[in-house]
């Protein structure tokens, strides 16, 4: 009976062995060959998400939210405070600026990056990593039926990048042609000043030049990596998905609790990293062969983050750039690109800072109507601050919002950013969503504006793009 029964069990592990790929059976030997498996310690019930947090025996809290909303699918998430901001040092822009570009073109483990890309495609998965200013994080996603195969290429991520050298001499070769280009191109020299002028003039917020490059090493990379996910005992991990606690549980205290941590518990630095706190105007003009015009403005201010906030700024954004439209496109047919949003942020410079809320407006307009174009963008703010929105603007943006929210706690990665938020900054950005919406009226949304946009700092960038004048650039 029992050599019947061990034939069976045998068999049966031939068959889970044929049905994993190759791929599948080098990570797992490689994976599981060093590492200490821990413990679930404790666990807290969070009720308004439908969601349960455990604590593990290394300190990691794992958020899990079950559902079947995307059935057979699962998303893994894993995010830290801390980021370039924790040892932040000017002298390295390069190595922080290239980062989101360049960490997951490298090898893992036994891995080239193509070979994890081409596994990743072949299966429906994704898995990345990445280092921000404020904060480290990775992700993962796929198949639920994968998910320890998920849970492995997250620890093999978290565990062993292998910085490549001909990687960074590729990126290298492209960034020196785009340094180039911007030294020929009046556009890209626009859009250069305005993304550091946004950012206050700061080195993280400028694009990359040549002096940057001697930074971008593979040994500045590996000591990077070495301090950002060296100590894990503060990062989150949130698992959304169509599996359940009995499934989740053993493979975090396999592969979650295992990870290298000795309880650091980090919070982001102020690093002199923003937006403008001043108001300020600046004008360029540039000679070129085909005349153009550009204008930019940027309004910024705090503003606490919430749900209310965010849903009027969202319906205020949206209802500028329609009446924008409209007016200057199509009844004066002076512009011929417009982008703008207005958004309320939290986080954006450490989690210890406030609520901020932004609105850009970029325009591309006939030469010579660019005083015009600024002077219409301050009329409609005006006209939304004193006189709110219609009845007709309104309804159809909630509408569109409210369907949209629906399908929105449809996707694991929708749950997986709310408790993110949670987890990072402590609050609640999906409870009351409806009743929310549905309070917000043409007079909250005048009332914002009016609170946030009108005394907010300014930023107003104009560009002439000329025939046959002298090259002026004011800053």
């Amino acid at each position: 009976m029992n050599l019947r029964i061990n034939s069976l069990a045998l068999m049966m592990t031939a068959v889970v062995a044929s049905a994993s790929t190759p791929f599948e059976t080098e990570l797992d030997h490689y994976v599981t060959a060093s590492m200490t498996p821990g413990k679930v310690v404790s666990q807290q019930d969070v009720p308004q998400f439908n969601s349960t947090i455990y604590t593990l025996s290394n300190g990691i809290k794992l958020y899990f939210h079950p559902t079947d909303a995307n059935p057979g699918k699962v998303s893994v998430m894993a995010v830290s405070n801390g980021g370039f901001s924790q040892n932040y040092d000017p002298a390295k822009k390069g190595l922080y600026k290239s980062a989101e570009d360049l960490l997951n073109m490298f090898n893992f483990g036994p891995f080239t990056a193509d070979s994890i890309n081409s596994y990743l495609k072949g299966q429906g998965m994704k898995a990345t990593v990445n280092i921000d200013k404020q904060i480290e994080e990775l992700e993962a996603s796929g198949p639920a039926d994968k998910l320890e195969t998920i849970m492995q290429l997250v620890y093999l991520k978290a565990t062993d990048m292998r910085p490549d050298t001909a990687v960074i001499n590729r990126y290298l070769d492209k960034k020196s042609r785009y340094v180039r280009n911007v030294a020929n191109s009046p556009v890209l020299a626009m859009a250069d000043s305005i993304h550091s002028i946004v950012y206050r003039r700061h080195p993280l917020g400028e694009k990359l030049h040549y002096q940057d490059f001697s930074v971008i090493t593979p040994e500045a990379y590996s000591e990077l990596y070495s301090e950002r996910f060296g100590d894990m005992a503060d990062f989150c991990f949130i698992i959304s998905g169509d599996v359940d606690a009995e499934t989740v549980l053993p493979l975090a205290e396999k592969y979650v609790a295992s990870l290298p941590a000795a309880g650091r518990i980090e919070h982001s630095k102020e690093i002199g990293f923003g937006y403008p706190d001043k108001s300020e105007v600046l004008n360029y003009t540039y000679e070129m062969k085909k005349p153009v015009g550009i204008t930019y403005s940027f309004r910024n201010g705090d503003c606490d983050y919430n749900l209310g906030n965010i849903l009027n700024a969202q319906i205020f954004g949206l209802v500028l750039s329609t009446r924008l439209n409209r007016e200057l496109r199509h009844n004066r047919g002076i512009i011929n690109h417009i982008k703008t949003h207005c958004s309320v942020t939290y986080g954006f410079n450490g989690d210890k800072t406030p609520g901020h809320f932004i609105l850009p407006t970029y325009i591309r307009c006939t030469p010579g109507k660019e005083a015009e174009v600024h002077a219409a963008v301050e009329q409609e703010i005006n006209n939304i601050a004193n006189a709110g929105v219609t009845d007709e603007e309104l309804e159809k943006i909630k509408s569109s919002l409210a369907k949209a929210h629906q399908e929105h706690l449809r996707q694991n990665n929708y749950w997986n950013t709310v408790l993110r938020v949670y987890a990072l900054y402590d609050r609640d950005m999906n409870t009351g969503f409806d009743e929310i919406l549905d309070g917000i009226n043409s007079r909250s949304i005048s009332d914002f504006a009016k609170t946030y946009v009108l005394p907010a700092n300014k930023t107003v960038l104009t560009m002439r793009l000329c025939r046959n004048s002298v090259l002026r650039r004011s800053l």
